[in-house]
């Protein structure tokens, strides 16, 4: 248990920038940079300023004004369409930060009651919850047979695989913001891309992890695109991959199939419901005795259908733009608006007047149109977008956590801490110094075919019915003896 607690090793040069922020002071906000609009406007409206200080001078230098616009309706119509736009982008960024947060609460829960439904053997039966060893009433040790034993390998089935989807998630909304909406893919996407399929193979055997990835590298044209780094197989060599700046051996562009076809967070959701049905105990068949009731299916269908609904919900709110016409239109206006300043000066009333409130104007609408860019698309790896990483980091825990609360212990002991880079998390909400892996994997360096540390508990469902028939023919014997005694005594 020791092991299984993450111990956070946050580099020296780290810096976890958090967009929180007090409403009741000015100074530390004011004079801010990161997380701005600043870091995208700051030169446009310099050239903006210098455009119109031109013009000032010239009209100073020869006495002459270029015109009388100064009272005019097109800044008002340009500000009410900034605004309404940046209020429909404020609108999805919501709406992003709700679907992602639905469908964390409901993995959340699959896992929870994955976990639990797993009824194991009889160890199970006495340790689950903390409860005595006495609980039977017979005081006897515990003694994990293999229903325990095959419950809990399950048991990290399920959890493994809902990080996976999890995790593929997260790789799906940098493919969809970038790769699937333009056919390209840049050095800095693919660098963050190839991270998530370096976390997933932690999970998954490398057998396993060439089926599923095959969903993601046939996107790339040519496919060598992802031989480097190649971690279907051991991943050791790449380990410090993330831990500086972008390498220099990859290519700056990829460029991407846009054709439909299935996404990887499909495959992985197919996957843990298979996992979940091949475990289910027939209430007529009772073959495996450690599975999950059949009342519980109706439970499982309903969290997977609320993860597919909320999965589709993050690739529509990416993929869905604001209606191209409306973006011309404000983009068009934009810089006619900006073109005209010259038009706009009264020499007389000073630069004051005619250059600096010029490009505090500028800013400001230059600004508006900047936050609404941002917020149009929540996932991604802006300032101010949401932090999947965090997100994934509380499930992990979670899941631990459930473990322990049931005793599991076998199950705890295939899971391991691994350090995040800290160049990937430097800008999450909270510190995410660790990730979860699986044991086999790690120790063995990719190298182990065998996803349980020493492998899984093979389960023979017809030595159960056999012994079950043995039972009830013993029953049936008993039953006819009573019967033959009650008709010699009458």
């Amino acid at each position: 248990q020791e092991q299984l607690q993450p111990q956070p090793q946050i580099p020296a040069h780290s810096k976890w920038d958090m967009i929180y922020y007090s409403t009741e002071t000015w100074k530390g906000q004011i004079f801010r940079f990161h997380g701005t609009v600043w870091k995208t406007v700051w030169w446009k409206v310099m050239l903006i300023t210098l455009y119109t200080w031109a013009a000032y001078s010239f009209c100073v230098t020869h006495g002459v004004n270029l015109g009388h616009l100064r009272k005019n309706i097109l800044g008002g119509t340009l500000s009410f369409l900034l605004v309404f736009r940046a209020n429909n982008a404020y609108s999805r960024f919501w709406a992003g930060r709700t679907v992602l947060t639905s469908f964390f609460c409901d993995l959340r829960e699959f896992i929870a009651l994955g976990i639990l439904s797993l009824k194991g053997g009889d160890a199970t039966i006495r340790l689950s919850w903390g409860r005595s060893w006495s609980f039977l009433g017979d005081g006897s040790p515990v003694i994990h047979d293999n229903a325990d034993r095959a419950a809990s390998d399950e048991r990290v089935d399920i959890i493994r695989w809902c990080l996976v989807l999890a995790v593929s998630v997260q790789m799906h909304t940098r493919l969809i913001g970038e790769a699937l909406n333009t056919g390209t893919l840049d050095k800095e996407t693919k660098w963050l891309v190839d991270w998530d399929r370096f976390r997933i193979r932690h999970l998954t055997t490398a057998e396993e992890f060439r089926m599923i990835d095959s969903f993601v590298t046939t996107m790339a044209s040519p496919q060598s695109a992802w031989n480097c780094p190649r971690v279907d197989e051991s991943f050791g060599h790449v380990q410090d991959r993330w831990n500086g700046p972008l390498p220099g051996d990859d290519p700056e562009e990829v460029c991407v199939n846009m054709e439909p076809a299935m996404r990887l967070p499909i495959v992985v959701l197919y996957q843990i419901n298979h996992i979940i049905m091949k475990n289910v105990n027939g209430s007529r068949v009772q073959n495996r005795s450690y599975g999950i009731n059949e009342r519980f299916i109706a439970d499982f269908v309903g969290l997977s259908s609320k993860l597919l609904r909320s999965y589709t919900e993050i690739s529509k709110t990416v993929t869905t733009p604001l209606p191209f016409p409306y973006f011309h239109l404000c983009k068009t206006l934009l810089f006619t608006y900006f073109l005209v300043f010259p038009f706009f000066i009264e020499f007389q009333l000073g630069w004051w007047a005619n250059v600096t409130e010029l490009g505090c104007l500028s800013l400001a609408l230059l600004g508006v149109d900047a936050i609404a860019t941002e917020l149009e698309n929540p996932f991604g790896d802006d300032e101010n977008d949401l932090d999947i990483y965090e997100k994934i980091s509380g499930i992990e825990q979670e899941a631990m956590f459930f473990l322990s609360i049931t005793t599991d212990h076998r199950a705890q002991e295939n899971f391991v801490w691994r350090d995040m880079p800290g160049e990937l998390t430097r800008q999450c909400v909270s510190p995410v110094p660790v990730f979860l892996a699986l044991r086999s994997q790690v120790e063995s360096d990719g190298l182990s075919k065998d996803v349980i540390v020493g492998g899984k508990q093979a389960w023979d469902a017809s030595r159960v019915a056999t012994k079950e028939a043995h039972s009830d023919e013993e029953e049936g014997d008993s039953e006819e003896e009573e019967a033959d005694d009650d008709s010699n005594a009458s």
